[in-house]
């Protein structure tokens, strides 16, 4: 029996999406303003985004993508990856 019989998610493919969600935030923290605003993100999104931009020190960036991440699991992210 397999985890796909059972109608569970494997561990390995759970982190891939995240992983791949990670990826997303850093690319569209490297989107201008307008861009962001074509694509029509949430507002707190986009202020989250806007804040990633203003923060210099790694490890409070890397924080700050990964709460970007967590803000994007929430919503539908596979329509952002197509735009």
């Amino acid at each position: 029996m397999t985890f796909s019989d059972q109608g569970k998610e494997s561990k390995t493919r759970r982190k891939k999406q995240a992983l791949s969600v990670r990826h997303l935030s850093s690319s569209l923290a490297g989107l201008t303003d307008n861009d962001l605003k074509k694509i029509g993100l949430p507002e707190n999104i986009f202020d989250a985004i806007c804040d990633l931009r203003k923060i210099n020190k790694h490890g409070a960036q890397r924080r700050q993508k990964l709460f970007i991440s967590g803000l994007l699991r929430k919503i539908d992210y596979h329509e952002i990856e197509v735009k």
